[in-house]
């Protein structure tokens, strides 16, 4: 079972490379997405989680999706956080 479905989707559908959206496109159907209510409180609930959670790497989600490469998990944070808006 993923607990990360919300995130994985948003990168699935957005942020992955060769999906080929540029960063206005991103944020656009990023803030599209979260216009349903339901979508929004779990992506949010996931997030939380994430802090918590030793395991998770926004480094390692942004590599995995092929997003782009941070040398940190500091920059790569930060990222998450101007995207997400966390």
């Amino acid at each position: 079972m993923n607990i990360y479905e919300s995130i994985d989707y948003i990168f699935a559908n957005y942020l992955d490379v060769n999906v080929g959206y540029s960063e206005e496109e991103i944020e656009h159907e990023i803030h599209e997405e979260l216009k349903d209510e339901d979508f929004k409180n779990q992506l949010y609930d996931e997030i939380a989680k994430t802090k918590s959670d030793t395991k998770f790497s926004w480094r390692l989600k942004f590599q995995e999706f092929n997003v782009r490469y941070f040398e940190t998990e500091e920059e790569a944070n930060n990222y998450a956080r101007r995207i997400f808006g966390f």
